[in-house]
């Protein structure tokens, strides 16, 4: 399982479904590397085109 990641003033939190292993064994949510999480947020502006899960 892991920790929460939520800070005053956020300005957005996503809510997502359990980690999967690969989530799991980097210590980080959306970590895998067929996960579309990063690339959809770069297709609404969220992020800039090349961020990565770490």
């Amino acid at each position: 399982m892991l920790n929460d990641c939520l800070e005053p003033n956020l300005k957005i939190v996503i809510c997502g479904t359990a980690a999967g292993k690969q989530s799991a064994a980097r210590n980080q949510y959306y970590a895998g590397p067929g996960n579309k999480f990063w690339k959809t947020l770069c297709a609404i502006g969220f992020t800039p085109p090349r961020s990565v899960p770490e």
